[in-house]
């Protein structure tokens, strides 16, 4: 249903779901459907909802998953919270406004899907400055070469203890918010980055050259 975009259908079956109970017996609400409810609210930018599966969850006395949290904070990217996002993953670089809703989610170790979710949620709430900071901070651990300067900062690490390394998607997305915001410079910087970088791997992909060529267009610089 979620492919199919019947992201109203998901929340309704999730509805069921609750009236029958906790457990997986019956059609009772377990993890899984409260993964695909939150999914559910990320496509129809609906906070409310998604706030209250989490406290259906911990009525039902189920522990959160990475795939939970991750499902959550792409509802907040979706929603344009990206104080709320940035401050559940890294909350000692959390800027600008406080969060607007309270912490909903006990602490959990980021993955690389986590760190994407929150560049995506700076992305589309036009803080390009900040998702640069945060691509950078991780850089200047992980890639001393580029000389980016001294960290400032503890990286964001995975639960291992793992410094978690920008992918294609974290610089992409980047790309898109500074071309986005016509900060061409920058865009420029960071495809540099994933050119040096990601030699040998999978290289620079088709979206990257042409948000970076877009930034410069929109900026009269081609």
């Amino acid at each position: 249903l979620l492919k199919e975009g019947q992201w109203r259908e998901v929340l309704l079956l999730l509805d069921d779901s609750c009236r029958a109970g906790c457990g997986e017996g019956e059609g009772g609400v377990d993890l899984a459907i409260v993964n695909i409810g939150l999914g559910a609210c990320a496509m129809g930018r609906d906070m409310g909802k998604a706030n209250d599966i989490l406290e259906v969850m911990r009525a039902c006395q189920l522990s959160p998953s990475i795939m939970t949290f991750n499902a959550y904070i792409n509802c907040l990217a979706e929603c344009g919270l990206w104080q709320d996002a940035l401050a559940l993953v890294d909350p000692s670089r959390a800027l600008g406004s406080p969060p607007a809703l309270p912490p909903p989610l006990p602490p959990m170790a980021p993955n690389i899907e986590t760190y994407n979710q929150v560049l995506k949620a700076l992305e589309r709430s036009g803080e390009w400055k900040i998702a640069l900071q945060l691509l950078m901070h991780q850089l200047s651990h992980v890639a001393p070469s580029l000389k980016l300067g001294e960290p400032s900062a503890a990286a964001i690490r995975d639960e291992r203890g793992r410094v978690i390394a920008p992918d294609a998607i974290s610089y992409t997305t980047v790309l898109k918010a500074c071309s986005r915001e016509g900060r061409w410079r920058a865009a420029l910087r960071v495809f540099y980055w994933m050119r040096q970088l990601r030699r040998g791997k999978e290289g620079v992909d088709r979206l990257a050259y042409t948000t970076a060529i877009s930034a410069c267009a929109r900026a009269g610089e081609v």
